[in-house]
């Protein structure tokens, strides 16, 4: 995990001031983490958004961006 303070002075920076990063070796593996954080109750504390990629390499991701 990854915690870090967002920078709000960069173009278009997102609104939330604080974000982790988590990386799993499977989708099996991360389903059981976001479980496992929901079932904590983590979401009654805070607001919380679930944005879920993989990861690429760049020849990967603009391959993406030019489709």
């Amino acid at each position: 995990m990854c915690g870090r303070s967002s920078d709000t002075a960069a173009p278009h920076s997102a609104q939330q001031r604080l974000f982790a990063v988590w990386r799993a070796p499977d989708r099996e593996s991360l389903d059981a983490l976001v479980a496992s954080i929901s079932a904590s109750g983590w979401h009654s504390y805070f607001e919380t958004v679930n944005a879920v990629v993989a990861v690429l390499d760049l020849t990967a991701h603009l391959g993406q961006l030019d489709a």
